[in-house]
């Protein structure tokens, strides 16, 4: 059947749309690398205990879960969602602005500024990021979301490997007092790149709330009759808990424990970009293969075995394994996650469902720091066989992890591919056998391009020598 002039119009534009939305990613990833990987050091800098890092991550995090039914109903009901979540979104970006400053004029109440523009970004990145995922949800086919995804994901760790870099270079030539403020600058400026991506972006026709509107965590509604929902809801709490109890506290080992310096803090973390870029493609198509769920589950016992080798770590060389872990798992664990989320929501009301998803899940993310930096405080002066302080806390979080995935990994059901895969037999596969398999093929090619390379030399100088004894 052949399309009319005006859909084939509007195929090209949604095209254009996808590809602007890869470019957004990268423009993103750029903000919120500097802003998240490079906070824990700035809020050391502004002179932070480990008390006050946990509650720098858990409190805004607390006003965002709060905040997400209302933004999710918000959506759902809006007829305009683009000009609400671009809305949001900028402003989500103009509120660093004076954090940039911070270093220059107001050290003394830097902390202060520092939480209240955190609350105040999370609030509106709350109500960006579901009107982001509902509409790229409409907007992007689903039988080419692992591509999609896995592409856009690749951008934005490109992206993040650069700023990292840079950033930890630009921290160690200028200093922290400037080397701060040009990081923060420097984010701000892609959100803006990023809000200019966007608008450019289409968006589907919605007739918007079709009930009265009213702002209600339904739970009761939202898991009915979707036990796949309703199990995924109960692990995010419980994994982004035990991820959460020590995730705001290696970036403190690292500086403390360890005295790395601000260059190879920054380079730990962008290694760990630069794995996932290596793994987003790798994972997009093992994904649109054998599903989210055996993938997911499998990226999930590598991330619950990472804080376990930081009770190993005692140099800054042995962090790079550890980093290396980090970034190949999270690449496939949130690609496939986010997808799985996308799967077991109704697209009717998946602003909804996804901003409760939100909420519920962030009850593991506040609570995780709070708990976390109350035990390591307790274990502060605490040994335990070779352990101490700081990697007690790791072995908490490391238990915890596992135990989440083990109890609930195995109740989710896959959503996109009908095969049922075994996850304990495909996680040596995902994890160890196709990774070697693909390092021996590019090996193998690499071998092959040289003895061609050498032949051809040597081919060259042959006809060369008989120009040569001619003459």
């Amino acid at each position: 059947m052949m399309k009319t002039k005006t859909e084939k119009a509007e195929a090209d534009e949604l095209k254009r749309g996808e590809s602007y939305a890869v470019k957004d990613g990268a423009a993103i990833a750029v903000r919120d690398n500097v802003l998240t990987n490079f906070m824990t050091p700035f809020a050391l800098f502004l002179g932070a205990g480990v008390e006050i890092i946990g509650l720098l991550t858990a409190i805004p995090q607390l006003a965002g879960a709060i905040f997400a039914p209302f933004a999710g109903k918000f959506i759902e009901c809006a007829k305009d969602r683009k000009k609400i979540t671009l809305q949001s979104l900028l402003l989500s970006h103009l509120v660093w602005a004076p954090v940039a400053l911070l270093p220059l004029f107001m050290p003394r109440y830097g902390l202060w500024v520092l939480m209240a523009v955190l609350i105040l970004s999370q609030l509106a990145r709350s109500m960006g990021s579901t009107g982001w995922t509902s509409w790229m949800a409409d907007i992007i086919p689903r039988e080419t979301f692992g591509k999609f995804f896995g592409k856009r994901n690749m951008a934005a760790s490109t992206a993040a490997f650069f700023s990292l870099i840079i950033g930890g270079w630009v921290l160690g030539t200028l200093g922290p007092t400037n080397g701060f403020v040009m990081l923060f600058l420097t984010a701000v400026m892609f959100g803006l790149i990023s809000y200019s991506l966007l608008r450019k972006i289409p968006d589907i026709e919605r007739k918007g709330c079709k009930t009265q509107f009213s702002f209600k965590l339904d739970l009761r509604g939202m898991f009915e009759g979707n036990e796949n929902l309703k199990n995924f809801t109960k692990m995010a709490v419980i994994f982004n808990f035990a991820v959460y109890v020590a995730s705001p506290f290696f970036a403190v080992y690292m500086l403390r424990e360890l005295n790395v310096g601000y260059e190879w803090y920054a380079l730990m973390i962008a290694l760990e970009a630069l794995v996932a870029i290596i793994a987003q493609p790798y994972w997009g198509r093992l994904a649109d293969r054998y599903g989210d769920r055996p993938l997911m589950a499998s990226c999930g016992l590598l991330i619950a075995a990472y804080p376990a080798l930081w009770l190993f770590i005692n140099s800054p060389l042995q962090i790079i394994p550890a980093a290396m872990l980090s970034g190949f798992a999270w690449a496939g664990f949130d690609l496939t996650s986010f997808n799985y989320m996308l799967d077991v929501t109704h697209p009717e009301h998946r602003p909804v469902q996804i901003s409760n998803f939100k909420s519920i899940a962030a009850v593991g993310i506040v609570a995780g720091p709070i708990v976390g930096g109350a035990l390591a405080v307790a274990f502060q002066s605490t040994t335990i066989l070779w352990i101490t302080g700081l990697q007690i806390v790791f072995l908490i979080s490391f238990i915890l992890r596992g135990s989440s995935i083990l109890l609930f990994m195995h109740k989710l059901k896959e959503a996109r591919v009908k095969k049922h895969y075994h996850i304990r037999k495909l996680f040596w596969k995902v994890v160890a056998i196709y990774p070697i398999r693909g390092i021996m093929h590019d090996f193998s090619v690499a071998l092959h391009l040289m003895e061609g390379m050498e032949k051809g030399v040597a081919g060259k100088e042959r006809m060369l020598f008989k120009e040569i004894k001619a003459a």
